[in-house]
């Protein structure tokens, strides 16, 4: 009787590990197959954000590319650049984004070419400030498949590396964003990855930040900044800006961690924070923080001189 026991349990027990290691199968085979489709929809988007973002990792090839956030994006003209240099020009910006995306950003592009010059404007909030760097994850994870990219969603995400072995996660969050963009077939890619603000900010309504002069350096966004600079100035040509912010004052916020780290490497820092000639201009603005398409093409033709300086200067 307690043999026949003992074999009922085992072969219970038996069934039961079949049927999860038949499920886990299932499970696999499915996280693959979609995680595929995923991808490959992803990869193929030729349209929005998206197919903007296919095209700068996957076919730039320009001279000068400009990094950096929102106001990388809405803050430089690449034609007016190419007018002024004569060289090729792509505007790489990308909204809501700072260092740490830009690096594996640039990573992904160099497996490819190395360009002439690389723009970085530097974006307070980003790019020094303390903040949830989680937020960066989305944006990073799709270019994982490169491997540029691994090590830095693993320091950023202590569960990454798990749920990166998941071939769905990186673009769980992506499918209405990979249907809409080429259902709407807006192209972000027709003035070389630059998107123009409209409008002008009404100074009445608009009160202008508060400055973050006293605000915390974060470590791991300084971090991945000497990791840029340190690893891509002796290869390129390298300049950091920061582009004009409405009615900011001279001071209002602490670069000094990051022009020092510029000057130890002979990268020219550059804080155009506070130019009086943009920044008390309300007609040059779209929000206190971004330019319009007015302000940022006189924005760009005023720094042309300082990218052909660059260009030109002896290493």
């Amino acid at each position: 009787m307690p043999v026949n026991s003992f074999i009922l349990v085992f072969n219970e027990m038996k069934r039961f590990l079949v049927t999860l290691m038949g499920a886990f199968a299932v499970i696999f085979v499915l996280d693959r197959a979609v995680g595929f489709m995923l991808k490959t929809g992803y990869e193929h988007t030729r349209y929005g954000a998206i197919g903007r973002k296919n095209e700068i990792v996957n076919h730039v090839k320009s001279d000068i590319i400009i990094l950096g956030s929102s106001r990388a994006l809405h803050h430089y003209v690449p034609q007016v650049i190419s007018d002024s240099t004569g060289l090729s020009c792509y505007n790489c910006g990308q909204g809501g984004q700072g260092i740490i995306y830009h690096y594996a950003l640039l990573r992904a592009m160099t497996e490819r070419y190395m360009p002439k010059m690389i723009v970085y404007e530097l974006t307070y909030a980003y790019d020094v400030e303390t903040s949830d760097n989680s937020r960066f994850l989305g944006e990073i994870r799709t270019l994982n498949h490169r491997g540029c990219a691994d090590s830095i969603l693993y320091r950023l995400g202590n569960m990454e590396k798990l749920k990166m072995m998941s071939h769905i996660y990186p673009y769980n969050s992506l499918v209405f964003h990979i249907i809409g963009d080429e259902w709407q077939k807006k192209n972000l890619t027709a003035q070389y990855g630059y998107i123009p603000k409209f409008g002008r900010l009404n100074p009445a309504y608009t009160k202008p930040k508060a400055p973050t002069k006293d605000s915390t350096v974060d470590s791991v966004k300084l971090s991945f900044l000497k990791k840029f600079i340190s690893e891509f100035a002796p290869q390129t040509k390298l300049v950091v800006f920061v582009s004009p912010e409405y009615e900011i004052k001279a001071g209002d916020r602490n670069y000094s961690m990051v022009q020092q780290l510029c000057q130890e490497h002979g990268v020219a820092f550059v804080n155009r924070n506070s130019d009086p000639d943009i920044s008390h201009n309300p007609s040059l603005f779209i929000d206190n923080v971004h330019l319009n398409d007015e302000g940022a093409t006189r924005y760009t033709r005023s720094i042309c001189g300082i990218i052909r300086d660059v260009l030109n200067a002896v290493r």
